[in-house]
């Protein structure tokens, strides 16, 4: 197992785990058997205690009593004071005679580093705090030999019963493998009934399979306690498993130390349960995430392809990388950013109280007059939310909008993933929209949409007199709400969508004078999908494959509503910005469409039906969360629907099996017909698709999951022949 890097310890906070991790291999040898009873050569008129060990003409021998050795070794063994060891237990106490002859070099480095993590709280020059890896490599070898001696000297027991027999509580055994997927697990006994899995070896022809599929994985020559899983054409160690504490080890997680939360996450997992229904997956490593348990590599027994986050990115995974913008298409960064809303009441914080973002971590800018302040603003200020409604007016229970949460969003992870500085990216944003409006109602030659190029117009003006440049590179847009409740149909709505997003590139650029395109990110309306039909829903989908410039980005079923079960709350409000700030970062900084999880096609043969998705990374089926009947999905043809089972997410698919023969008109559904258990939004719709995305934030000290949640689809099913 690799030590960190000495760069690598950048804070006190993280000499605590590696302080912790050289303790626990000393808590493991301090406990063996024998660790402290060794007493090197048999001397004459030396007084020995019961269990101590000594060597005699190369051989081990144990006290079988207390006693003071008389002048003859014979004689005592004659009177029954010495027994000898057989070859294998003479083998585990010889390499525990290691173990506890290290202790003093072990009690050593642990107090050096102590010494060194008072030096670095003190802030003093951490380049003169030397760790000697060499000493502690050294010491964490003797541990690790004896540990896995130990256990090799056991040997393989065919059933756990015999293992666990034959063993004393709190003891290690290994048991032999199935001869398909487990080659060997390593348990420990709890009791004379009970035993635990510390350990799974997966079998090499599984280990095999996996890598014969995955181009650029390789078998790791490695032979040290390591489990290897993949390694680099060298033979070295890209992924592995510590066959003693169960970490991820190698090159891989090493990188992903850099990743404080990931880190964390990985490295309290070990061998880890996959909370997935699809029982042919074996996991080989997990992590918590708010969903349950997160498989970071594992591998499907029935195809041999690999699974996991890890998996993906060691390569071992295709068609997951992200799909760049046409050059034409691609955003130009100015000295000020415009990211402005436009929608109804979900774009100005209605239900928003109180406001959460009062306080502007970064250089991001909005109105003197606050984000949702009057036309005619000739002043800025720092981004920060108030309690004003629409137009600047102060009544009404707006607070918390989509802004903040957006713009702060984008620049901090254009900070982490890009490498900028907060002065590299200076965005300005505000919310000129209007609560309780149809999409007509905002469109050009409205009161609202003129209200919303005065805000364009305004910050233009703001960044010129500071002398800065000025473009706005997308507008963030949520509507359709109303149009449900007042049953706009799918035709009209199409319409009034795609002419938006056109007039508002057209006025915008005319407005600012930049020449790279005013792109739409458009948030999916998971409100009265089913008394509705989903014809807004259907209609912002279709807008979104026909425009180049709007980009789908979510669906609301997950983000928290308030009470009247129509609008968010401000954790809402706050979540919905943040996940608007990460597309518009991959839109903006990487030149990539949005990265988003919807249907894109579905086959059926025989009675099997399987929907493939767009996906940034492998699917899951997430039942904890909001269980929805099928998980959200419905197949229906012109006779009704027809009866699903055996639902299963694979990584870009979705399979299921049919309970009957589809007829004429087959189509499948996603999130259009069945509400989650525990929402309430009105005559809403919900799923419990995503993807394995791992990102979460921290709002009112609660973690919330960003992970991309299937966005509502209708797909027709296309009936392919028996092959």
């Amino acid at each position: 197992m690799s030590l960190p890097a000495r760069d690598q310890l950048d804070t006190p906070q993280q000499w605590d785990p590696f302080k912790g991790w050289l303790q626990q291999f000393w808590d493991h040898a301090a406990s063996m058997p024998y660790a402290n009873k060794a007493r090197g050569s048999w001397a004459a008129g030396t007084a020995y205690a019961a269990g101590d060990y000594v060597e005699r003409s190369g051989a081990l021998y144990i006290a079988q009593s207390g006693h003071v050795s008389s002048g003859s070794f014979t004689a005592d063994q004659t009177a029954g004071r010495w027994s000898f060891l057989d070859s294998a237990l003479a083998a585990a106490v010889s390499i525990n005679a290691k173990v506890a002859a290290v202790d003093g070099q072990i009690q050593a480095m642990l107090a050096e580093l102590d010494a060194q993590a008072a030096v670095t709280e003190t802030g003093q020059n951490r380049a003169a705090v030397a760790v000697d890896r060499a000493a502690i490599e050294l010491v964490k070898g003797h541990v690790d030999g004896a540990l896995d001696s130990i256990l090799i000297a056991a040997g393989d027991f065919p059933t756990d019963a015999a293992g666990r027999a034959a063993v004393a509580d709190g003891e290690s055994y290994r048991v032999e493998g199935d001869g398909a997927r487990v080659a060997v697990s390593r348990r420990r006994r709890i009791n004379a009934d009970e035993s635990m899995i510390t350990g799974i070896v997966p079998d090499s022809r599984l280990i095999e399979k996996m890598v014969d599929s995955a181009p650029g994985l390789y078998l790791s020559t490695s032979t040290s306690d390591v489990l290897p899983i993949a390694g680099d054409p060298n033979g070295g160690i890209l992924l592995g498993v510590d066959a003693v504490s169960g970490t991820p080890v190698g090159v891989i997680p090493d990188r992903l130390r850099s990743d404080a939360q990931e880190f964390a996450a990985m490295g309290g997992a070990g061998i880890a349960k996959y909370d997935n229904p699809a029982d042919d997956l074996l996991p080989i490593v997990g992590a918590p995430d708010a969903g349950g348990m997160n498989v970071q590599l594992g591998v499907y027994a029935s195809t041999g392809m690999p699974a996991g986050d890890l998996a993906e990115r060691i390569g071992a995974l295709s068609g997951y990388s992200p799909v760049p913008l046409p050059m034409q298409a691609r955003s130009v960064l100015a000295q000020v950013n415009g990211a402005p809303s436009l929608g109804q009441s979900n774009t100005v914080g209605a239900k928003g109280q109180p406001p959460l973002s009062t306080v502007q971590p970064y250089l991001n800018l909005t109105f003197a007059g606050g984000p949702k302040a009057a036309a005619g603003q000739t002043a800025s200020k720092p981004c920060v939310e108030d309690s004003l409604s629409e137009g600047g007016v102060n009544s009404g229970d707006r607070g918390e909008t989509i802004c903040s949460g957006m713009v702060n969003w984008m620049t901090r992870l254009a900070m982490i993933e890009n490498g900028f500085s907060a002065a590299d990216l200076v965005m300005f944003t505000s919310a000129p929209g209007q609560g309780g409006q149809k999409i007509v109602n905002i469109k050009k030659g409205t009161v609202f949409y003129t209200r919303f190029l005065a805000h364009v117009t305004a910050a233009k003006a703001i960044a010129t007199a500071a002398g800065k440049t000025y473009a706005v590179q997308f507008v963030a847009f949520i509507e359709g709400e109303t149009d449900c409740d007042e049953g706009t149909s799918y035709a009209t709505y199409l319409a009034e969508q795609l002419q938006i997003a056109t007039d508002i590139d057209i006025d915008v650029r005319a407005i600012t004078g930049q020449t790279a395109p005013v792109h739409m990110l458009l948030v999916q309306c998971s409100y009265r999908a089913v008394s509705s039909g989903g014809a807004i829903i259907l209609a912002q989908n279709e807008a979104a494959r026909q425009h180049p410039l709007i980009h789908l980005v979510n669906p609301t079923y997950y983000i928290p509503f308030s009470s009247d079960n129509l609008h968010r709350t401000n954790v809402g409000h706050l979540l919905q910005g943040r996940i608007l700030g990460r597309a518009g970062k991959e839109l903006v900084i990487n030149g990539n469409v949005p990265s988003k999880v919807i249907g894109t096609s579905a086959t059926a043969v025989g009675l099997e039906l399987a929907v493939r998705c767009e996906t940034p990374r492998q699917l899951v089926i997430d039942a904890k969360t909001y269980p929805a009947t099928d998980y959200g999905i419905r197949v229906l043809d012109d006779t009704g629907t027809v009866p699903i089972s055996n639902i299963r997410a694979l990584g870009r698919e979705v399979t299921m099996t049919l309970g009957r023969a589809l007829g004429t008109n087959p189509r499948v559904r996603y999130g259009l017909d069945y509400l989650g258990a525990g929402l309430t939004i009105t005559a809403g719709a919900s799923g419990n698709l995503r993807d394995t995305t791992p990102d979460a934030c921290l709002i009112t000290d609660t973690s919330y999951s960003m992970a991309h949640r299937a966005l509502a689809f209708q797909l027709p099913i296309n009936v392919l022949e028996l092959a």
